[in-house]
């Protein structure tokens, strides 16, 4: 049976929980904003290498043709010439696309690399702020600063186990869920043991994010 201690210390949970929900949707946002512009950097890259790539090949083709074109023709027909020019021609875009790649991972491209990265990075940088400014703020709010949850269980999972134990009739306050929480992770048959021994917690996760960012 609940009692009111119960619903004040399931009401304080609810509001943790939504918090780190926030929390942890903010991150998974900012992780694929992340890697969708490590994509956009990677298409860039793979396009300007085709781009160079077909370039090149064409100049080598014609380069072929005018070179060894009417020496060829005195030898082979013609369409035997053009297909040998169109393998060519694919021959050496290939090589050439290879070859730009190369160049752009060992930094012998790095000035136009970097500035590549500078310029998809800074077409993402209002959403990263935007995200890092909702991070903080949650981080600072009184649902995480006041809560007497340790910090090492600021996950969602962990206040969800610690709103069963209120709910079950095992404890009623959020000090004493903890207490239990703990006493559980004690046990090496809990599932959650391995977890939370070796894992940081979500709060902490994106504290020691926004710290490298600058803080406050």
């Amino acid at each position: 049976m609940l009692n009111k201690r119960s619903f004040a210390a399931l009401a304080q949970l609810k509001e943790l929980l939504q918090a780190l929900e926030s929390l942890d949707r903010l991150r998974i946002q900012r992780t694929q904003l992340n890697k969708a512009t490590k994509r956009e950097i990677s298409a860039t890259r793979n396009r300007y290498a085709f781009i160079t790539g077909l370039i090149a090949g064409v100049f080598i083709a014609i380069a072929l043709f005018i070179v060894t074109g009417e020496y060829i023709l005195q030898r082979v027909d013609f369409e035997i010439f053009v297909l040998f020019d169109v393998f060519y021609f694919v021959f050496s875009s290939l090589i050439c696309m290879v070859i730009f790649l190369l160049l752009w991972e060992k930094g012998a491209l790095k000035h136009f690399s970097e500035r590549t990265e500078v310029r998809i990075n800074s077409e993402a940088q209002e959403e990263r702020e935007r995200l890092q400014k909702e991070t903080r703020e949650i981080l600072d709010s009184e649902a995480i600063t006041q809560t007497n949850v340790s910090v090492e269980y600021l996950t969602p999972k962990a206040i969800e186990i610690f709103q069963s134990y209120i709910q079950t009739g095992q404890c009623d306050t959020v000090r004493e869920a903890a207490y239990i929480f703990e006493i559980d992770l004690k046990n090496s048959r809990n599932r959650y043991a391995k977890f939370f021994h070796n894992h940081e917690s979500l709060v902490s996760q994106e504290r020691t994010y926004i710290e490298k960012k600058g803080g406050h």
